[in-house]
């Protein structure tokens, strides 16, 4: 470890312990505060894991079988249901994931070598975000999400055949809780093909430069990948085949991307808010206004109201009509999208009555995250073998995904761990692939 890598009257370890004692005590105290969040079921997760735990099934509130949310943290709730946890346990089921999601961070940007205090600062970042301090008091998925993607990240630099089965259980897990990550395998798949294919004829034991995964030769790149569809298979493979025993279809992801798709790409929502200034959120009239429409439509196109997969096929398809019918509007709502997933401050009624000083220091925390991001991939674009870009390639994919889907500022709480790898190497790190924070 080099003079510039230390921190002043503490080791490394001492400073580490104070940035990971600093993430429990702050998110204990979020939880502690607005406890009353923990019972805001306001995307029906509690209700999902309730129904598992009480024997009734992966369910709706009706007793159908559902696959409208992914799985993942429903079931991680009925977990708790079924110890007699309650709220208590979904509050110290998010301190614990999150103030993991700090030492994985640190673990992340310790491994690329970029310096102790760029991770460090990595890890500090993540643990005073103000978005994963704010929904780690909520039972949603955004604790999870943000853990499950920091360990990817921890996992997707292992090599061999046990290695890419690990990773891809881990990816496995990531989907069932979100299926934006779908998108991310997709690019990096690519990339990391692209990368093979260009790579003329590598030594024997050279890792692939950029691909984030050692290549050891042409016979164990086809093994590796085996193994790593293996594990998602482990993973994904049985929540399909149940969708397909009881739904009909073999749904890999969920129901509800339809909604999503819709909910972004409609006409009352181009005229309500795309039209609209900047910072308009679509009312609940309105939006109430616009589901009694959508419900009923679907009655008249006779829609069974049970059939979660025809309906979500009906809604991507009005959607799309939606996208055609209007593409100025639509390439306007893509915009407007782009800019809510990088608001650096909350939108909405519901944020009103957050003091001025919070907004403001929230916004000046991601306006200069984001900057430091920037000054990094400026600095690393060229000369650097590291595979760091698997992290910018994370905050690419959700981006891109969020052009089409409905968007605000908590989608993008899984790539927080990558963007605050990227932002501390942007701000204290090193740069040259031959340096080491060793």
């Amino acid at each position: 470890m080099t003079n510039a890598d230390r921190i002043p009257g503490l080791t490394h370890r001492q400073a580490l312990v104070l940035v990971l004692l600093s993430g429990f005590v702050l998110r204990t105290g979020f939880v502690v505060c607005w406890q009353s969040h923990l019972n805001e079921d306001r995307d029906g997760y509690v209700m999902l894991g309730q129904a598992v735990a009480h024997g009734s099934g992966y369910s709706s509130p009706r007793g159908e079988p559902t696959a409208f949310r992914p799985p993942v943290y429903p079931l991680m709730l009925a977990a708790l249901f079924c110890a007699g946890a309650g709220s208590v346990g979904i509050g110290a089921l998010h301190v614990i994931l999150g103030t993991a999601t700090v030492w994985l961070t640190w673990y992340t940007g310790h491994t690329l070598k970029f310096g102790n205090r760029a991770a460090l600062l990595a890890a500090l970042l993540v643990a005073v975000d103000p978005l994963l301090l704010v929904y780690a008091t909520f039972p949603m998925t955004e604790t999870v999400c943000a853990f499950l993607a920091a360990l990817l990240l921890v996992v997707v630099r292992l090599s061999g055949s046990a290695g890419m089965f690990i990773m891809g259980i881990v990816f496995g897990l990531c989907v069932l809780s979100r299926p934006t990550f779908w998108a991310f395998a997709s690019l990096a798949i690519f990339a990391k093909l692209t990368a093979y294919a260009v790579s003329r004829r590598p030594r024997r034991d050279t890792p692939v430069v950029g691909s984030g995964i050692a290549v050891t030769s042409a016979s164990r790149f086809p093994v590796s990948m085996l193994a790593a569809a293996l594990g998602v298979a482990t993973i994904v493979g049985p929540w399909a085949v149940r969708n397909h025993l009881v739904l009909g279809h073999s749904v890999l992801t969920t129901t509800h991307g339809g909604y999503t798709l819709l909910l972004g790409n409609n006409l009352a929502f181009y005229r309500d808010v795309v039209s609209a200034d900047w910072g308009t959120t679509w009312s609940e009239e309105r939006l109430r206004l616009w589901e009694r429409q959508r419900i009923t439509a679907q009655v008249q196109d006779g829609l069974d109201r049970d059939d979660e997969v025809a309906r979500d096929r009906w809604n991507k398809q009005r959607a799309l009509a939606s996208i055609r019918s209007a593409p100025a509007d639509f390439a306007a709502a893509a915009w407007l999208r782009l800019r809510r997933f990088w608001n650096p401050v909350p939108l909405g009624e519901g944020y009103r009555s957050v003091p001025r000083t919070a907004v403001w220091l929230t916004g000046t925390f991601y306006m200069v995250e984001s900057a430091a991001v920037l000054v990094f991939c400026m600095r690393a674009r060229s000369g650097c073998r590291r595979d760091w870009w698997l992290l910018l390639l994370l905050i690419v994919s959700f981006s891109l995904v969020h052009l089409f889907y409905w968007s605000n500022a908590r989608m993008r709480a899984p790539v927080i761990p990558a963007i605050a790898v990227l932002a501390s190497s942007g701000l204290v790190g090193r740069y040259s692939s031959t340096e080491s924070s060793e």
